[in-house]
């Protein structure tokens, strides 16, 4: 084991104090009036600690203007000022710091801590701390061994609540402490390691920020002590954990835990009743959007979620929200007349709440799917498609694909290695092409778009920083959400590569046709709250999902007509299935999943177009066996019916074009449209579904093999 190693005060800053203090002394007196003296001093310690940690980053920062002040020329590296003692970088993670916080007095204004070297597989028991870094305007500053060092402040808050929650003699590991965030060959190396740094550690520490509390709420019904108590009443409740993921499972729990949910939401707030709008504010905190915060979580052998002074566990968390994400989905299906359920609560809860927040998704994909089936893949899978309005980031860009290797396999371990010296560009560049390598083909429907955050990608390498949509099928679900398709047959993935351009990849397949007719794209969803299920209606205005199919009835029209001039089209062209399959690339949501349609679905067609009609001219709510067939349509937004030459009706990517290329490439699971170049590469568009040819129909018949060169 071994280790390395008078402020003047300005007249505004004592008026900030002065108000600050004064704010305090008038908390006790207000909160009398109408309120118990045990509700009163428990909104003065939140006051109290709210004051020292106000208190402390006020002088802080005029420390700062007053350095600015006296030396206007030093840069925010030189002001870090802590120097980093090397750590051996070999292939296996050989040493660690860790970090120790030293006593504070009463009137320290600044948090110091020692920072010790020592060999990781014999160093003493750490917590790892899980926390949001915040924006960069925001730094403070610690003093490490001495030194100063600048952190933001959402690691300020943190460490002062760490100060009361945790033993003198407890080290802790800190990613923006206890990496040396300027050596990029460093970072690289850790970053490598992190999953067994956060399986080593003795437990992780989860900083969500500040309480949550209000003054006017009493003491006894705090969000955090009802979400324990429901996660409680959740795993008393529920079987086994492998068992609870059945919707008819989890629907029993609801029945068999329904009177006493029943009774917390019809207590008004402030008397028992459940705190939506602390937990609207919990959904909302920037913790559940960070990256790095999945592998955190589940990668803990135990860890705790502190908001201000109030913690809670994850089994506990994992309990309240997978019952509460049940109830949400219980009502929805319930039927609207039943009036027993209206209680001002519930209402609220049904029409306020947005269903499955990213807050959900986080905590119960990281606790309750088991370890074997996890992947970097199919963790990819479930947080890189995203739209605009939910799903992971990253800081740093690259983060999207690092942050995520404390699921990877032993042999994902091998292929894909943190490297911050490269680009962001030439980072995804790098991993896409190892991903084809490997055989998971899902990667390249990913790339859809070409207006990309990262500027120089090619075509075909996917902008992991930004929106992604929904993929037509994927290989790489925990579940079997997605369908099947398998396009290309049996025929096996073919690469190659151009050794004069790096940029470009050449995959072998067969030409399908030429696109003759394009579209509207399809309609988009919203953010939604609860009450757009609750209410039959939909994310989209229902008028735009009845032109979306009135269109996919008139280009079937034009595509039976093409396909009666080609003696040799395919009979499916012509059987009427097409009108119906297309605009949902004969996909529908049910509640097990998503599956294929059955040839009996016609009938259900018939209804989704009567139901939107009913609902636009007399406001009908649509009905719930409409459902799965309307979900599909939203389940592939951002998409185009289209018509190719011969006659064939698919959905493509709403980038497409008149004269674009659908084409069949080995091994993959879709059809692609691509775009000729005037140097006879390719440009990539995107997936398409093509009805009739999603099972390696075309490819039972002679064809010729080409080689497409992707940029």
């Amino acid at each position: 084991m071994s280790h390395h190693g008078p402020d003047q005060q300005s007249t505004n800053e004592t008026a900030n104090h002065s108000q600050l203090f004064e704010q305090l002394q008038v908390a006790p007196a207000e909160s009398e009036n109408g309120k118990t003296a045990t509700q009163a001093q428990y909104a003065s310690n939140h006051m109290i600690q709210d004051y020292q940690l106000r208190l402390m980053l006020l002088e802080q920062q005029n420390k700062r203007r007053l350095e600015r002040q006296r030396n206007p020329w030093v840069t925010t590296t030189q002001k870090r000022g802590f120097p980093y003692h090397t750590i051996s970088q070999s292939q296996d993670l050989r040493e660690i710091r860790l970090l120790r916080l030293l006593p504070r007095t009463p009137i320290s204004t600044v948090i110091e801590t020692e920072l010790l070297i020592f060999e990781f597989a014999s160093c003493p028991d750490f917590v790892a701390l899980s926390y949001v870094w915040g924006p960069p305007s925001s730094e403070s500053s610690i003093k490490i061994n001495g030194c100063q060092l600048s952190v933001r402040t959402g690691l300020l808050t943190a460490l002062i609540q760490m100060h009361h929650d945790l033993d003198a003699s407890t080290y802790l590991w800190i990613d923006a402490v206890c990496i040396n965030q300027s050596d990029a060959n460093e970072k690289s190396h850790v970053v490598q390691h992190m999953g067994a740094i956060y399986e080593r550690a003795r437990c992780v520490y989860a900083w969500l920020g500040g309480s949550l509390f209000d003054a006017s709420v009493s003491p006894g019904s705090h969000l955090i002590q009802q979400l324990s108590f429901l996660g409680r009443l959740f795993w008393d409740a529920s079987p086994e954990r492998h068992q609870i993921e059945t919707t008819t499972t989890m629907r029993e729990l609801v029945l068999k835990c329904w009177p006493t949910i029943a009774y917390m939401f019809q207590l008004p707030i402030g008397q028992g009743g459940f705190l939506i709008p602390a937990y609207q504010a919990l959904c909302e905190r920037e913790y559940w959007t960070r990256i790095w915060v999945l592998q955190e979580v589940h990668l803990a052998k135990e860890i705790d979620f502190h908001i201000g002074d109030q913690k809670i566990s994850l089994k506990l968390l994992s309990g309240a929200f997978a019952l509460l994400q049940a109830l949400q989905t219980h009502l929805f299906t319930m039927p609207p007349h039943d009036r027993a359920l209206q209680t001002t609560q519930i209402h609220a809860f049904m029409h306020e709440v947005t269903p499955f927040p990213q807050m959900h998704r986080l905590v119960l994909y990281t606790s309750l799917y088991p370890s074997e089936i996890l992947s970097l893949r199919i963790a990819m899978t479930n947080f890189c498609i995203k739209d605009a309005i939910s799903g992971a980031r990253a800081t740093d860009p690259r983060d999207m694909i690092y942050g995520l290797l404390g699921f990877a396999t032993n042999d994902e371990k091998g292929h894909i290695v943190p490297n911050y010296g490269l680009s962001i560009c030439d980072t995804y560049h790098s991993v896409t092409r190892t991903f084809l390598a490997q055989g998971w083909t899902d990667v390249l429907a990913w790339a859809q778009g070409h207006n990309k955050r990262v500027r120089g990608l090619p075509t075909w390498v996917p902008d992991y920083s930004g929106t992604i949509h929904e993929t037509i099928c994927s290989k790489s679900q925990a579940k079997g959400w997605m369908p099947f398709f398998k396009a290309s047959g049996n025929t096996q993935l073919s690469i190659g590569d151009n050794p004069w351009i790096s940029s470009m990849i050449s995959l072998a397949g067969v030409s399908v046709d030429n696109i003759s007719i394009v579209g509207n794209a399809s309609p988009t969803l919203q953010k939604c709250k609860g009450s757009d299920l609750a209410k039959g209606t939909t994310m989209v205005p229902t008028s735009h999902i009845l032109l979306f199919l009135e269109e996919a009835q008139t280009l079937y029209h034009e595509a039976t007509q093409a396909a009666s001039l080609n003696p040799h089209a395919s009979p499916c062209l012509t059987d009427g299935q097409a009108m119906w399959r297309v605009p949902i690339a004969d996909q529908i949501v049910l509640r097990r999943g998503i599956t294929r349609c059955q040839s009996d679905f016609p009938a259900v067609y018939q209804t989704v177009q009567s139901s939107l009609r009913l609902n636009i001219v007399q406001g009908l709510p649509i009905p719930q066996d409409a459902r799965p067939y309307i979900d599909g349509i939203l389940l592939h937004k951002n998409r185009q019916i289209f018509v190719t030459d011969h006659g064939y009706l698919g959905l493509g990517p709403a980038e497409m074009k008149y004269g674009d290329k659908v084409v069949v490439l080995f091994g993959f699971q879709s059809l692609f449209v691509i775009r000729p170049q005037a140097d006879l590469s390719f440009s990539l568009v995107g997936e398409a579904y093509v009805h009739g040819i999603m099972d390696g129909e075309f490819l039972q018949k002679p064809f010729e093999t080409e080689v497409f060169n992707l940029v």
